[in-house]
């Protein structure tokens, strides 16, 4: 996998740290809800059942954004972009 693009540079980042407990800061994330109760407490994707966790999952294993959009009904692009953005943030300043 070529890192030349910056979001390519992000993911291989944040694959060489998935040993590490990395606690990503959600909350000036608008696409992100936590609601107790609702999938565990897990952080969603906004007005989703559908785990943000399961972006970072799935591009790991090789799917691309609109292979993500396909399978996870309800799942807009501009929440997929503004959670990369997020975790991208997140970590640079935890880096």
């Amino acid at each position: 996998m070529s890192t030349s693009h910056p979001r390519r540079r992000f993911f291989a980042r944040l694959t060489k740290r998935r040993n590490f407990a990395i606690i990503l800061d959600w909350s000036g994330c608008p696409a992100v809800e936590r609601i107790l109760g609702k999938v565990i407490g897990a952080c969603l994707f906004k007005d989703t059942g559908v785990p943000v966790k399961a972006l970072f999952e799935n591009i790991e294993g090789g799917a691309t954004v609109q292979e993500l959009l396909e399978c996870f009904q309800g799942v807009r692009r501009e929440q997929v972009k503004s959670v990369l953005e997020c975790a991208q943030r997140s970590l640079e300043t935890a880096g």
